[in-house]
């Protein structure tokens, strides 16, 4: 019983890392920026370290350069430096002790980690409503899921990636979303400027797609043989293992304001 409370103890205090994102949310511009590229390189570190128990190599210091100077320079020109990354890892190849898996995930680590993690800080650029509809999704997905699987959960939904994951708490996930969503978008409706409907439809897109980002991630841990990515956050594991459903719904809320907004 004490180990069991003493989980949760932790559980609470790892929670609080939410803090400081509310107030960068709420403050936004260079705070925000900031924010945002200090999670993108932790958990750059924390994904190439994982992959390093499998022998991969992925160049984390030439990523995070990359990193810095995307946030420097400007989203805008994303294409370009992608471009130019690409050739500096084919220039990689030239060390005998990389082959091109190293090559293969330094170049998926961008498209994983820095671009949607950017994704956040665009949008709320664009409109900082908007931000806040990847933290709630993510939020009352995951709690929600959490909860109802493992209070009722009985069918697993992927017993050899993640034990835990039930279709019961999976559906409570995206029931929960929507409900939070929908409430949000009543509530701050001017300031959104979208239908309801519209934003009942993406919270359901949210609630799935953060859930299959939860379960990337466990595949990712699978494959390295590792229970979490890091020990950053206490109950929690690390960076990515609080923020890998965040990753999926900034790349889904990206998208939607492109196409209806």
């Amino acid at each position: 019983m004490k180990t069991d409370l003493s989980k949760i103890n932790k559980r609470y205090i790892g929670s609080l890392v939410i803090v400081p994102i509310i107030i960068s949310l709420i403050v936004g511009g260079l705070l925000l920026k900031a924010m945002i590229l200090c999670i993108t390189i932790f958990s750059l570190i924390e994904f190439s370290s994982a992959l390093k128990y499998k022998k991969i190599n992925v160049n984390k210091y030439l990523i995070i350069f990359f990193t810095i100077i995307y946030y420097i320079v400007g989203f805008e020109y994303v294409d370009i430096l992608v471009f130019m990354f690409f050739i500096f890892l084919l220039l990689y190849t030239l060390n005998k002790n990389n082959n091109i898996v190293d090559i293969s995930l330094s170049f998926i680590s961008i498209f994983y980690i820095v671009i949607p993690f950017s994704f956040i800080f665009i949008l709320n650029e664009k409109n900082n409503y908007l931000s806040w509809i990847i933290f709630l999704s993510a939020w009352s997905t995951d709690t929600m899921a959490y909860f109802i699987g493992k209070n009722f959960g009985k069918h697993k939904i992927s017993q050899n990636i993640s034990p835990n994951k039930t279709l019961e708490g999976f559906i409570a996930g995206v029931i929960s979303c929507v409900l939070v969503i929908s409430i949000y978008g009543f509530i701050f409706n001017d300031k959104l400027n979208i239908s309801i409907l519209n934003l009942v439809f993406l919270s359901i897109f949210t609630g799935i797609v953060g859930q299959i980002g939860d379960l990337i991630a466990s595949s990712i841990k699978r494959f390295a043989e590792i229970k979490d990515f890091g020990n950053l956050i206490p109950g929690h594991g690390g960076i990515l293992d609080r923020f890998d459903s965040i990753l999926m719904i900034s790349i889904v809320v990206f998208v939607f304001s492109q196409i209806l907004m």
